[in-house]
């Protein structure tokens, strides 16, 4: 029997009992050994492949990080560990950081199915900080208009138009729901990380959206 130490694999509403990510941030952590470790977690070998997609814990707008897991031999890790370290900055334990430094990878072969995965390394883990991240990816959620305080263009009305509750409307349709409603929901299902250009493209033209998760 080969055991690998799980790695990377975070908390969700489904595993709570797995590290949070967000506990892991060091943003003053030294660039030459981030990228040293970056580059690591990118060549090590892949071990299994998964028909689904892990999600960003922190909700960025990457929505997916991965399908596959990557070992060195004696450590295992899902392919969005990568992202982590690179846009959010984690700082992973210094175990980890002291083997690979040392280098200390070896190929893994086949049975496979003979890997003990050893889940309580990991698990007592604790980070740096008591941050948080989310539990969910927030791919079911509510967007929300609130009356706009400026004057209503073209752009708007356009902009507006490609949300269901506008798109069969008139202009002038359109324009009778802004004067007679304060806050209107316009999708009744959209990711959160589709939220960040939403939401960007309504504060250029003067407007704000909302974003509500639902359960």
């Amino acid at each position: 029997m080969r055991e690998l130490k799980m790695l990377g694999f975070w908390r969700s509403k489904n595993e709570p009992f797995l590290p949070d990510p967000a506990k892991f941030i060091d943003d003053l952590w030294d660039k030459k050994e981030r990228l040293m470790v970056f580059k690591y977690l990118k060549s090590a070998q892949i071990l299994s492949a998964s028909p689904g997609s892990s999600w960003c814990r922190f909700r960025c707008k990457k929505k997916y990080v991965g399908s596959v897991t990557y070992t060195d031999g004696m450590y295992v890790w899902p392919e969005g560990l990568s992202h982590y370290i690179d846009v959010h900055f984690l700082r992973l334990p210094d175990e980890f950081i002291q083997h690979v430094i040392r280098n200390e990878k070896s190929h893994l072969g086949p049975p496979y199915d003979e890997i003990i995965f050893n889940k309580d390394w990991w698990i007592n883990q604790k980070g740096w900080n008591d941050s948080e991240s989310f539990l969910t990816p927030g791919f079911c959620g509510e967007l929300w208009l609130r009356l706009p305080a400026v004057s209503i263009s073209q752009e708007v009305i356009k902009f507006l138009r490609s949300f269901h509750y506008f798109s069969a409307k008139s202009t002038r349709e359109t324009l009778e729901v802004l004067k007679s409603e304060g806050r209107i929901l316009i999708s009744e299902e959209i990711a959160y990380c589709d939220f960040y250009d939403i939401h960007e493209k309504a504060a250029k033209l003067g407007i704000q959206v909302d974003y509500v998760e639902v359960e």
